[in-house]
Order: structure tokens, then sequence, then C-alpha cells
């Protein structure tokens, strides 16, 4: 499994740090994985409902994951 993953380092997205600082302002625990997110435009995978709450657009919880896999468009 671990030939699947790819590990990003910090360096790739530490100039995304300061700007995921400020909107997450009192949620820092998750400053390095909005900055990722920031950084390689991608969404969050996340049921941290704080999170969800501070930048909805950027965060998928699980129940949204599982509504767009089984969608019928």
């Amino acid at each position: 499994i671990v030939k699947q993953i790819t590990f990003i380092s910090e360096e790739q997205y530490k100039d995304k740090t300061k700007e995921a600082k400020e909107i997450l302002k009192e949620h820092q625990k998750d400053v390095p994985y909005l900055a990722l997110a920031l950084k390689f435009n991608c969404l969050i995978f996340s049921g941290d409902k704080k999170l969800k709450e501070i930048i909805p657009n950027k965060v998928l919880n699980p129940k949204e994951i599982l509504d767009k896999m089984y969608s019928i468009d």
C-alpha cells in the first residue's frame, strides 16, 4: 500500500502555511491540511465539523463523498 501513496514534504507547500493560518484563525490544528489543499488546489476529506464550517468549499465529509460516488447523473 505504501507504493500507492505519494508523500508530500512540508517544503512543497510551506509557502501556503501563512494563508492557511489566516483562514483557520482559531482552528490551527488543521493548518498543514489546508496549506496542502491550497497548494495543490484540491479538497480535504474530513469529518471535522468545525473545519467544514470554516471552509465549506474546501472540505468534503464522508457523507458527501458517498453521495458523489453513488449519485446517478
